[in-house]
């Protein structure tokens, strides 16, 4: 069900519990173990200059890959892989490598912090 002024959201698996957030990104940004946060505005990411508001820099959707495309030259690229195809929901791309996971889950399989690679939800 839709939440009137519900901007962000987050979630803790192992309670069940849903916190609804009037802002973007709540009041504080933390990493906390067990608890993953989204923007709203992000579950509906078509524009590409919305991209790096959307951006978990460092954090790894970890599975759930539909594909890995290589030689992908930014973010911005990889989120047009995943516009590509229906399935896709989120990637993780690693700028080292240029390699650019287009993902059929949200967050994943298993995500969590990873240096050196971003994702996106959308």
């Amino acid at each position: 069900a839709k939440t009137p002024g519900c901007k962000s959201i987050a979630y803790e698996g192992a309670t069940l519990d849903c916190w609804v957030k009037t802002g973007e990104r709540g009041a504080q940004v933390l990493a906390k173990a067990g608890i993953d946060s989204a923007s709203m505005s992000c579950f509906t990411l078509r524009n590409a200059d919305k991209v790096n508001s959307c951006v978990h820099r460092n954090y790894d959707f970890l599975g759930a890959d539909i594909k890995c495309v290589k030689d992908v030259a930014d973010i911005n690229k990889c989120v047009a892989e995943c516009k590509k195809l229906d399935t896709c929901v989120s990637i993780t791309y690693e700028p080292g490598s240029k390699d650019c996971w287009v993902k059929n889950k949200r967050l994943g399989a298993n995500p969590g912090p990873k240096a050196n690679v971003h994702s996106v939800e959308m």
